[in-house]
C-alpha cells in the first residue's frame, strides 16, 4: 500500500485531513447497528477469501477495522435487536479482544435501529454510526480514474478524521458529515470537503445527536434511509458535509445478514441476485416517497452511476 511519505502527492491532496488537521481530540461514540453478523464470515459472505473463514463476520470486518486504526474499544457499542442477538454476539466474540465490547439491545429494522442510537445518546452527543460490513477506508491521494489513485488510510487516520469532523461541524454550523458516496475513484476527488445537499452515505458518517428534534428521524423504508436522514438535516441546517477524498470499503449485495437478510425469504435458497433485486426495488419505493416529501432538494429517482 505504501506510506505517504513514498507517495507523489500534489499540493490539494497533500492537504488530506488526516495529514495535516490539528482539531483538537473530542469524546466521540462509535455506534454499529448490526444483525446477524455474530456468524462465521465463511457463512455470511460470498468472497472467495473469506471460504471456510470461521471468524464472526463482523470480526473479520469492523471490528478488525478498528482495531487497525487504533480506536479504543471502550467508545465502541454494538447495537443489536434482541437479547438472543445480544447473547450470540457475545458468545461469539469470546476469547478475542472485543469479548467486553459494550452492546446494546435495540430494535429489529434498519431504520428504527438507527432512530433508537439517534436517540440512545444525550443531546449534543457526538456519534460516528459504522456499519458492521465496512473492511476499510481507501483514500484518493492522486488524480485518477483507476484503483491506482487509492490508498488504504493508514492506522490512526480514521480518529485524525473524527476529531477534524467534529471541528468542521462546529464551525460550519452543520450537524451531520460523511465521505464520497462513491467506491469508485472516477468519482472522487482527492480534495475538498463539500457543503451540498446529498447523499450521506450510512455505511460511514458522524453526527451531533439532537434527539428533541423529531424531524430529524426516518419514517421511511430501510434500504433509503440514509438518504432520507442526509436530506432532513439539510432540510433543517442548510448543509451536510461530504469528504470527498475518503471512501468506505464495503460489498453490501455480497453479504448475507444485515440489511441484507431482510430480503431472505425464510427457508428458501435466495441468490445475491434476488437479494439485490429486492433491496433495490425498495431503494426505488423510497426514493420516490423523498421526491414526494422533499420536491425542491430531491429529484426523482435516476438510475446509478457505477
Amino acid at each position: 500500500e505504501g506510506q505517504e511519505g513514498d507517495l507523489e502527492l500534489d499540493e490539494r491532496a497533500a492537504q488530506a485531513p488526516h495529514l495535516v488537521s490539528e482539531a483538537p481530540p473530542v469524546k466521540y461514540n462509535v455506534a454499529i447497528p448490526t444483525h446477524g453478523r455474530w456468524r462465521p464470515v465463511g457463512e455470511m459472505s460470498g468472497k472467495k477469501r473469506f471460504k471456510g473463514d470461521n471468524r464472526p463476520f463482523i470480526l473479520a470486518h469492523t471490528l478488525s477495522f478498528l482495531s487497525r486504526q487504533g480506536i479504543p474499544r471502550e467508545r465502541v457499542t454494538l447495537f443489536v435487536a434482541t437479547s438472543t442477538e445480544s447473547e450470540n454476539y457475545r458468545k461469539a466474540l469470546k476469547g478475542s479482544d472485543w469479548a467486553s465490547v459494550r452492546i446494546v439491545v435495540s430494535t429489529l429494522g434498519n431504520k428504527n435501529n438507527r432512530n433508537f442510537i439517534y436517540c440512545y445518546f444525550p443531546k449534543n452527543a457526538y456519534v460516528v454510526s459504522i456499519d458492521d460490513d465496512v473492511e476499510r477506508i481507501c483514500w484518493k491521494f492522486t488524480d485518477g480514474i483507476t484503483h491506482h489513485s487509492l490508498r488504504t488510510l493508514p492506522a490512526r487516520g480514521l480518529e485524525t478524521l473524527i476529531y477534524d469532523a467534529r471541528a468542521r461541524l462546529a464551525e460550519q454550523g452543520a450537524y451531520l458529515w460523511g465521505v464520497n458516496t462513491s467506491q469508485n475513484p472516477r468519482h472522487m476527488k482527492s480534495y475538498g470537503v463539500s457543503e451540498r445537499n446529498g447523499l450521506v452515505n450510512g455505511y460511514l458518517n458522524g453526527f451531533i445527536c439532537r434527539p428533541q428534534c423529531p424531524e430529524l428521524l426516518r419514517v421511511l423504508a430501510d434500504a433509503t434511509e440514509d438518504s432520507e436522514f442526509a436530506v432532513r438535516h439539510y432540510a433543517k441546517d442548510g448543509k451536510v458535509l461530504r469528504y470527498r477524498m475518503y471512501a468506505g470499503i464495503t460489498s453490501p449485495y455480497l453479504n448475507r445478514g444485515g440489511l441484507q437478510g431482510k430480503f431472505e425469504a425464510k427457508g428458501e435458497k435466495v441468490t445475491a441476485e434476488d437479494r439485490s433485486a429486492a433491496r433495490k426495488c425498495e431503494e426505488r419505493w423510497g426514493a420516490n416517497e423523498l421526491h414526494r416529501l422533499f420536491p425542491r432538494l430531491i429529484g426523482p429517482p435516476q438510475p446509478r452511476r457505477d
